[in-house]
C-alpha cells in the first residue's frame, strides 16, 4: 500500500494540482481572459467612438468659425461699400455747393478733399477684404471637406450613412453663400 500510495500522490504532480483540476483552472482562466479582452474591445471601441465624436465635434466647430468669418468679412465689405457710396454724395454736394469740382484747385473745400481721401482709403479696404474674402471662402471649402472625411469615418465606423445628407446641404449652402457674393 506505500508504493501504490506514493504512486497516486505522484500521479498529477508535476509540481501543480491534477491534471483534472489544471484543465478546470486554465479553461476559466482562458474564459476569463476572454471576458476581458472582450471588454477591452468594447471599451476600445467606446474609446474610438468618443474620439471620432470629438473629432467631428472639432471639424463642425472649424467649419461654423470659417462660416463666421466669411460672413464677417462679407459685412465689413458692405458696410465699406455703403460708407464710400454715402461719401462719394457729401463730396458730390460739397462740390456743388462751393462750385468748385477740380479737386486740385487752390479754393477746392478741405471737407470734400478730406472726404476724399477717406473714401479712397474705404474702397481700398474693401479691395483688400475681397481678396481675404475669397481665401476665407477657401478655407471653409477646405473645412468642410475635412468634416466630410470625419463624417465619413464616423458612418463608415458606425454603419451609418446620415452624415452624408447634412453634409450635402452644408456643401450646397457654401456654394449657394459663395454665388451671392
Amino acid at each position: 500500500m506505500g508504493n501504490f500510495a506514493a504512486a497516486d500522490l505522484n500521479a498529477g504532480s508535476d509540481f501543480g494540482p491534477p491534471q483534472a483540476v489544471r484543465g478546470r483552472a486554465s479553461r476559466r482562466a482562458s474564459d476569463a481572459f476572454a471576458k476581458a479582452r472582450r471588454g477591452a474591445m468594447v471599451i476600445g471601441s467606446l474609446n474610438a467612438m468618443k474620439l471620432q465624436d470629438t473629432l467631428v465635434r472639432l471639424k463642425r466647430f472649424q467649419v461654423e468659425e470659417k462660416r463666421r468669418r466669411v460672413a464677417q468679412i462679407e459685412s465689413m465689405v458692405e458696410e465699406f461699400s455703403k460708407i464710400a457710396r454715402e461719401l462719394d454724395q457729401e463730396v458730390a454736394i460739397e462740390e456743388q455747393r462751393a462750385g468748385i469740382f477740380d479737386s486740385s484747385h487752390f479754393a477746392y473745400p478741405t471737407y470734400a478733399r478730406a472726404a476724399r481721401a477717406r473714401r479712397d482709403n474705404l474702397n481700398r479696404s474693401a479691395v483688400e477684404l475681397m481678396a481675404q474674402l475669397e481665401d476665407a471662402r477657401n478655407r471653409l471649402e477646405e473645412a468642410a471637406a475635412d468634416l466630410d472625411k470625419a463624417q465619413g469615418l464616423g458612418a463608415r465606423e458606425a454603419g451609418d450613412s446620415g452624415g452624408d445628407t447634412s453634409l450635402a446641404v452644408e456643401k450646397s449652402a457654401i456654394r449657394l453663400r459663395a454665388a451671392r457674393a
